[in-house]
């Protein structure tokens, strides 16, 4: 780029996220002949693309990307373009420049652009093209070990425990040139699988210099997993609150301390641990969190008319769906045990199609009614161009059963039922009781939609609001639902999942999915179920509220009828609290 010191400013500003300034200063380079050139025209097609302007901003830069007259001119252009549309989450759009940059950059420049390219491929969920890049690019020196962090993460994505440990295995040479943050990230991560082997790990932390407090309760949780809360505590009372360096160690922390309360049955404890956690992170929220809850909307939405079949694909298409802690994550590697069933796990699928419907204009849910079927036939095949990204080598059609668990979608049946009006719908139910206060015990790591389960009252209040709208919808719609029940599914596991089945239209394998939790040992579970999966049938945790008698007395009113209408017994609550005092 020529050194004119006034477009070296602007790119300075976009660099700083400062748009609008740099727009209004590149306009004035541009509106005078002496100082508009190629890079100025760049810089304000960047602008509007910061600026969300991305209709205008795109068109200018397909235009002016023809004209670059360099390797260094287009190599420097793609770089820009890939950080504009970073800044603003649409890596879609960086990809294609990109390619355009790769078929005509021959020098190594085109090493960078493949490294620019293979992190889209990863932001946009398309892992088979990044782990292509990716491990090509581990030969270079500057890019092995971020491939080698990236490809972990990959995997992790994916629950693929060979995966991961292959590359953790190669990783291990490189160690040294982690920094401490990263090297403290891939001890996070790598507890998930290293049950008894975290020590050497540890070692090599403490060595780095990395804090104590870190130390000490990656190895406390480790040590909980082998079921020894009593030493857990023991350790975690090493740690000086004070020295606990990060928010995530903080919330870590109150989270693994109160379960290890909870483990010995101290429920006060326990409680006051889970109150501390929730603050915490409560704090945190931004103002306006509530602003993508479309739970309210949906409810003033009223009716919605119900459209006729779908076009039918190669599989059957199955949601699993249900209030957070209610069994799902345990279904998901039950079924997916079978090997005709290919389980998703907690992808962006439903979000995505949410995501596409308010890019191309539309408001969500309120123009729900008004979407047109030649529009859902586009938002279908957007569904299903998202989840062959999840698939690796295997193909859509390798499988009877495609199976979409997110506890989330419940509240997205509408959209659902308009996309897809023959899916079946299985719905996870657990004591209500149960489900609210298992999820104010959980650190669900600043998930904004279980934000509300960070204060206790809300936790009602979210069941009572979630359950309510899917009552209105049964009144509207009809759909192929079943029900699974926790309680009955922990007591009569066998029997349980032949109905399931039965329901899924596929003949049930035994032999595999009653080792269905040899299977899960092989996979990474990233959601807050892993342990008790990981475990197996875990049926002692049932009805839990009575330990928590005193705790839900003032607000499970809120629920009482939800209690009711899935066929639980209010009078030993009632009875319970009225002794309790």
């Amino acid at each position: 780029m020529e050194q004119n010191t006034k477009l070296v400013k602007v790119f300075k500003l976009l660099e700083s996220n400062k748009a609008k300034q740099a727009l209004t200063s590149v306009k004035k380079l541009n509106a005078n002949k002496s100082t508009k050139t190629y890079y100025s025209l760049i810089a304000e097609a960047l602008c509007h693309i910061e600026l969300n302007n991305i209709s205008f901003g795109n068109s200018q830069l397909n235009e002016l990307i023809q004209y670059a007259n360099s390797e260094a001119t287009l190599d420097f252009v793609c770089q820009n373009i890939y950080h504009a549309f970073r800044k603003i989450n649409r890596f879609e759009l960086a990809v294609e420049y990109l390619l355009f940059g790769l078929e005509r950059i021959r020098s190594e420049k085109a090493i960078k652009i493949k490294w620019l390219l293979a992190n889209c491929y990863l932001e946009t969920g398309e892992n088979k093209k990044a782990i292509n890049l990716y491990k090509k690019l581990m030969v270079y020196k500057p890019y092995t070990v971020r491939s080698l962090k990236n490809l972990i993460a990959i995997g992790v994505t994916l629950s693929d425990f060979s995966f991961v440990q292959h590359h953790l295995r190669l990783m291990q040479g490189h160690i040294e040139q982690l920094n401490v943050d990263d090297l403290k990230l891939l001890i996070d991560r790598c507890e998930l699988f290293l049950d008894d082997d975290i020590e050497p790990l540890l070692r090599v932390a403490s060595s780095r210099g990395v804090n104590n407090s870190f130390i000490l309760y990656m190895r406390a949780r480790s040590v909980f997993k082998s079921g020894d809360a009593s030493k857990t505590l023991t350790i975690l009372q090493k740690i000086e609150p004070q020295h606990i360096d990060t928010f995530h160690l903080k919330l870590g922390f109150l989270s693994l301390k109160g379960k290890s309360y909870l483990a010995l049955d101290d429920i006060d404890n326990a409680f006051s641990c889970f109150e501390q956690m929730n603050n915490q992170m409560a704090s945190t929220f931004p103002d306006n969190w509530k602003s993508r809850d479309y739970l309210p909307k949906l409810r003033k939405l009223g009716s919605i008319p119900q459209r006729g079949p779908s076009k039918p694909f190669s599989f059957k298409l199955c949601f699993l769906v249900g209030f957070p802690r209610s069994g799902t994550t345990l279904l998901e590697h039950v079924l997916d045990s079978h090997s005709q069933v290919f389980a998703l796990g907690e992808k962006v699928t439903i979000d995505a199609v949410i995501d596409k419907i308010i890019k191309d204009g539309y408001q969500y849910p309120e123009d729900l009614p008004k979407l047109s079927d030649d529009y859902l036939d586009e938002l279908r095949q957007h569904y299903v161009d998202n989840i062959s990204k999840y698939l690796g080598d295997s193909e859509l059609s390798d499988y009877e059963v495609v199976l979409d668990k997110n506890p989330q979608l419940l509240m997205k049946l509408p959209l659902i039922l308009m996309l897809f009006p023959d899916a079946r719908i299985l719905l996870a139910i657990r004591h209500p009781l149960d489900c609210i206060i298992s999820c104010f015990q959980q650190n669900f790591h600043f998930r904004r939609n279980l934000a509300y389960f960070t204060d206790w009252e809300s936790s009602f209040v979210r069941y009572r609001d979630v359950f309510d709208n899917y009552m209105i919808y049964r009144q509207q719609w009809q759909w192929n639902e079943h029900r699974v029940f926790y309680e009955q599914l922990t007591q009569n596991f066998e029997e349980q999942i032949g109905q399931i089945f039965e329901f899924l239209g596929i003949e049930m394998q035994r032999d595999e999915i009653m080792q269905y939790s040899q299977k899960s040992q092989k996979k990474i579970i990233t959601t807050p179920s892993i342990n008790q999966v990981k475990k197996g049938i875990y049926s002692n945790r049932s009805f839990n509220w009575e330990k928590h008698v005193n705790y839900i007395a003032p607000y499970w009113h809120e629920v009482k009828h939800h209690i009711e209408y899935f066929g639980y017994s209010t009078y030993q609550i009632e009875e319970s609290i009225e002794n309790s005092m």
